[in-house]
């Protein structure tokens, strides 16, 4: 009795492995639904050197197909639904073998398929940003004027309203920005009335673009300069520093190690792998407006420590503000509020703009 009853659970037990081995596979290697996919068209790259890729944050939900079109210059990116679901999508261009830090283009966004395999995208891309350009006649052309194109993307719509007594049509133009990498940008919306023959400026703004492509309206904590030192467990310190200079900012990005000297009867830095990137003011208000996100002002005083982790990572903190404020702050395994989004970002944008001065773009 004994041998059948274990007989009888070792069946049991093969039965719900494979079981679970079949929950996990499930979507991968099906063939698509014959749904009615969704299909992106965006710019294709003229040297043919950079290849457009995605990545999803959930398998076997959509699959795509990418093909170039060399008459009209455009990309056209198919997705095809697999199973019922839904995905976030994160699709980008870039050099064979380079990561996503190093695309040239980004869109974030999510698609959802039905049981019909029909896939659609759901809301607007990933942190977008919409701005109402006000009321404008019927006719007049609008343009919009960006100071960088690396920084966002946009698109406008007329939204009509009734006519006028004398007939004429008004309407509101809204533009939605979409972050392309992280930094900064100053927009101009332009009205042109042709039988005026003039040009007036609709909105006037600048655009901040977070290390996640979230697009917001900037607002900047001016700073005279900022230092982060993150230590993990090798000896080295790695540390960005952001000096305001007259044009821009400086900001270096090095890993940083002390040793007794005995010139100076102190400990002394000396500097390996050290990036150095001389910014204009759409570099200043970046880091600036990376200050106000991550609400830095209220790291002032923080010093805390977690005993509990043996082997982690301790960082340190500083910055003057324009308006004379300083702050500091440092935690060995404790961290304030935003700390993980400082640090990320910094390394995004370095490592973004370094890439781009490499290939001399």
């Amino acid at each position: 009795m004994r041998k059948r009853f274990a007989y009888l659970q070792r069946i049991l037990s093969l039965f719900v492995s494979v079981v679970m081995v079949m929950g996990l596979f499930s979507g991968c290697g099906q063939k698509p639904l014959s749904g009615v996919p969704y299909t992106m068209t965006v710019e294709s790259d003229a040297s043919g050197a950079r290849q457009w890729s995605a990545d999803y944050d959930k398998d076997g939900i959509v699959t795509h197909t990418v093909t170039e079109h060399a008459d009209t210059g455009e990309t056209e990116v198919v997705f095809t639904g697999v199973k019922k679901g839904t995905a976030k999508v994160t699709l980008y261009r870039a050099e064979p073998g380079q990561i996503l830090r190093a695309a040239d283009d980004v869109f974030v966004f999510t698609l959802c398929v039905d049981r019909k395999g029909n896939v659609t995208k759901t809301g607007s891309d990933h942190g977008a940003y919409t701005v109402d350009c006000g009321s404008g006649i019927s006719g007049a052309e609008w343009k919009v004027v960006c100071s960088d194109e690396s920084v966002v993307r946009w698109a406008g719509r007329e939204k009509p309203f009734k006519s006028d007594e004398d007939g004429m049509q008004s309407f509101t133009m809204e533009y939605t920005f979409t972050g392309r990498h992280p930094g900064a940008a100053h927009v101009q919306v332009q009205t042109y009335l042709p039988w005026a023959d003039e040009v007036a400026p609709m909105r006037d703004f600048w655009l901040f673009v977070d290390g996640e492509y979230r697009v917001s309206l900037l607002e900047a904590t001016d700073f005279e300069s900022v230092r982060l030192s993150v230590q993990g467990s090798s000896a080295g310190q790695d540390v960005y520093e952001a000096q305001k200079t007259e044009d821009g900012v400086k900001l270096f990005h090095y890993t940083g190690y002390y040793d007794w000297s005995d010139a100076i009867n102190d400990y002394a830095e000396t500097r390996e792998d050290e990036t150095v990137l001389d910014g204009g003011e759409a570099a200043y208000r970046y880091i600036a407006g990376l200050l106000t996100a991550c609400d830095v002002r209220k790291w002032d005083g923080f010093r805390k420590s977690n005993p509990h982790v043996l082997d982690g990572e301790m960082f340190s903190f500083s910055a003057k503000l324009a308006d004379g404020t300083t702050i500091t702050a440092s935690g060995s395994n404790s961290f304030p509020v935003h700390y993980g989004e400082l640090v990320n970002a910094l390394h995004d944008y370095v490592y973004y703009n370094n890439n781009i001065n490499e290939k001399g773009e």
